[in-house]
């Protein structure tokens, strides 16, 4: 049934006819007929209301509350760097599998060397030899020798110590000369007595640098 466009110029003394009282009881029920289809939608699409709750969208799906419920008790996201360390170290058995002081699987302590492992020192005695090699047992990189306990030259000139890298002997330019004072050989380190070129780093007596000599061997 279709809407019929009504009559709307009724004056007084006007007496409806068959035809307006057809068309206002067509439109009647066609007013019917419009209000049960919109109330049987309401009634399709209507959300029944739970005891206990309120009608509203619900945008919470499984994921979220699944992943909410995974949070372990008492978690937090304020935690200093300081207190998750000191979590770890409270957790870190040799069984916890974490190994949180271990880098590459290798304890702290792997990465640090003791002094002798690094560099030795000793003392030997000047015996007025031309050469004469000190035995360390292994090949440094580098020698420093100081004669007359702290001099590596004094005031003439005259080499009692210096620094020998290996490839780069300590050398005495004294009187235009290119002499060797201190040179790294395979086991260890040679010094030298050539007082012609005032080299004394193997005197015997005091005034030429000895009779005793310190050194320092960098491995």
């Amino acid at each position: 049934m279709a809407w019929i466009q009504p009559f709307l110029n009724w004056v007084a003394g006007m007496i409806p006819t068959k035809d307006d009282f057809n068309r206002i009881e067509g439109n009647t029920q066609y007013l019917k007929d419009e209000i049960d289809t919109q109330m049987a939608e309401l009634e399709q699409n209507k959300v029944d209301k739970i005891a206990g709750k309120g009608l509203s969208t619900n945008d919470y799906t499984t994921t979220e509350k699944n992943k909410l419920a995974g949070i372990e008790a008492g978690a937090t996201k304020d935690q200093t760097a300081s207190e998750i360390l000191t979590l770890l170290k409270t957790v870190d058995t040799n069984t916890s599998g974490l190994n949180a002081n271990f880098l590459q699987g290798k304890a702290a302590s792997a990465f640090f060397q003791a002094t002798s492992d690094i560099f030795i020192t000793g003392v030997y005695t000047g015996d007025k030899t031309p050469s004469r090699n000190i035995t360390l047992g292994f090949k440094p990189k580098a020698v420093i020798v100081m004669g007359c306990g702290s001099m590596v030259f004094n005031y003439n000139s005259q080499a009692m110590g210096g620094l020998a890298l290996d490839g780069y002997p300590a050398k005495n330019g004294a009187n235009n000369a290119d002499v060797e004072a201190v040179t790294i050989n395979s086991t260890g380190f040679t010094v030298y007595y050539n007082p012609e070129n005032k080299v004394y780093t193997n005197a015997d007596n005091a005034s030429y640098g000895g009779p005793q000599y310190n050194y320092i061997a960098i491995k």
